[in-house]
């Protein structure tokens, strides 16, 4: 199975909770003619949002420790239980420990990105006005419904695994939020409070190759009459951070998928023309995709 669950990341309510992915003509036409979802990187999209999959202020807070006197009673409590502690029983020795692993955990995540592939969904049970006008033309807009477990049936013949989550929203300034570094998928699965109103749902597709290398390995072993054998493989090594950032990131990452099984119904925007309405039902009957097609209703006036 494909679309895999991961503790990193929050489901959906449910696995039938709707999610709609809004966009113009051109990308639905992509969408339905190549049969694949188009996975931005991560480390293009946060030139529209520098803070993407970055860690909130109160994780550089340790830049402040010179001396374990500065330490707040949750970070000296957490120390003490530290295996260099129980063998040294050097505060100061675990507080440089910590230090160095907190800013290797911040160039991760500003390396790692580039090894991230996000598509984006809304999770609302309901049609989002502000998502038309945000994703597409209103006049030429189109929208897809689907849900986790059409995420299940669509990409169960994908090779590489894909995991979804719902994304949580922060005040990434404030001195009593931090994101738990001990899993690398923590940090992009989080936004600043300021784009709450996406309710965003994100599918994400991790690129191992950006951030490990993989090299050839031989064994011997023998075989039960004791004949030698060479057995031929390999092993992945990681990449140091400034290998990784000297990578240049890929575009995308187009994840295959069956339409038929990703898409419940198919909505054309609100103000569309009914010429609009019927080129999209066409379209959609030409490649095969048997799905309801509705004209959204947002924009009907009103009963007087």
């Amino acid at each position: 199975m494909a679309f895999k669950r991961h503790p990193a990341f929050t489901p959906a309510p449910n696995e039938k909770s709707k999610l709609w992915r809004y966009m113009s003509l051109p990308k639905f036409l992509s969408l339905i003619q190549q049969n694949y979802l188009f996975m931005y990187n991560l480390e293009l999209m946060a030139r529209d949002d520098t803070f993407e999959g970055l860690l909130p202020s109160a994780n550089f807070m340790h830049r402040k420790w010179n001396s374990v006197n500065d330490l707040p009673l949750s970070v000296l409590s957490k120390l003490k239980m530290n295996t260099i502690y129980h063998e040294t029983g050097n505060l100061q020795a675990c507080l440089e420990n910590h230090k160095e692993v907190q800013e290797l955990r911040i160039k991760q995540a500003f390396a790692h990105r580039r090894s991230y592939f996000i598509n984006c969904w809304h999770l609302n049970e309901v049609e989002s006005l502000a998502m038309w006008d945000m994703y597409s033309r209103k006049d030429e807009g189109i929208a897809i419904v689907s849900s986790e477990s059409n995420f299940i049936d669509a990409f169960s013949d994908l090779n590489n695994d894909i995991f979804g989550g719902v994304v949580k929203y922060a005040n990434y300034d404030s001195h009593d939020f931090t994101i738990d570094i001990d899993n690398g998928f923590n940090s992009i699965l989080y936004k600043r409070v300021s784009y709450d109103y996406e309710r965003e749902y994100r599918l994400v597709f991790w690129d191992t190759d950006v951030t490990h290398k993989y090299m050839p390995m031989q064994t011997v072993g023998f075989d039960s009459n004791r004949n030698e054998n060479v057995f031929h493989g390999r092993v992945s090594m990681g990449r140091s951070e400034e290998d990784i950032e000297n990578v240049e990131p890929k575009l995308s990452f187009n994840a295959k998928c069956d339409l038929n099984k990703l898409i419940n119904e198919i909505y054309v925007s609100p103000s569309a023309p009914s010429w609009f309405f019927n080129i999209v039902k066409e379209i959609v009957k030409k490649y095969e995709v048997t799905v309801p097609i509705k004209q959204s209703e947002l924009s009907k006036d009103p009963l007087r």
